[in-house]
């Protein structure tokens, strides 16, 4: 009878190491890819409440909080006046000074004072998320087709990285809906994607995450 010789010290180490090595490469994607996950999970969660709230807001249609919207004098006061309204729902526990808050583009680029993804009025919750605010057009004579405001959520609260795609998710503010930013771009998958990485800003990531996942289909491509 053909006997078999037992595996040599050498061989197990080799193999070993292979088994080491593959893990080097696997385990980071996975983990990588399950907190990308939980991301997308947790935005889509947000972008949900979120939604409920100005639904509920507009089936309560206070006359005083039209009022307050309308007559205040420029975006700071529509900012508070909105805050005001927003704060039964959301529980708002502090203000938060843009000095201790920088937020980053995807990219690693930070946003100036004059681009339209730049906020500087921001709220801690009692939930630990951030909320900001940016006003984008006069409330009185805004319309169904133009939004009001923008805004901004962070999951992940005041700890890094703080980023537009990462951590850092927006909404367009209707006076009868909202809408997750980046659906502007929705008839170009291609710059979506580009948009949602380390070649862009991030922003697009608010829709591509919320309505897709974060994956197109094939018949999505």
């Amino acid at each position: 009878m053909k006997k078999f010789s037992a595996f040599t010290i050498v061989e197990i180490v080799v193999v070993f190491c292979l088994i080491l090595l593959t893990a080097t490469f696997v385990v980071p994607e996975l983990i990588k890819d399950n907190k990308k996950l939980n991301t997308i999970a947790q935005w889509k969660h947000s972008y949900q409440n979120i939604d409920y709230v100005f639904s509920a807001i507009r089936v309560n249609d206070d006359k005083n909080d039209r009022l307050a919207l309308e007559q205040a004098k420029d975006d700071n006061e529509s900012i508070d006046a909105l805050f005001t309204i927003l704060n039964p729902y959301i529980r708002i526990k502090s203000d938060l000074s843009e000095k201790d808050y920088k937020i980053r583009f995807y990219n690693g680029k930070i946003p100036k004072t004059n681009n339209i993804y730049y906020f500087n009025k921001f709220k801690i919750l009692n939930s630990g998320h951030i909320v900001g605010l940016k006003w984008l057009n006069d409330y009185k004579n805004s319309d169904t087709k133009t939004p009001y405001a923008m805004m901004l959520f962070d999951i992940n609260g005041i700890d890094k990285p703080n980023t537009w795609g990462e951590d850092i998710f927006a909404v367009k503010v209707f006076k009868d809906r909202i809408e997750p930013v980046g659906n502007e771009f929705s008839n170009n998958k291609i710059m979506i994607k580009r948009d949602c990485s380390k070649y862009g800003l991030g922003i697009a990531c608010s829709y591509y995450y919320n309505v897709y996942g974060g994956s197109f289909t094939e018949n999505e491509r």
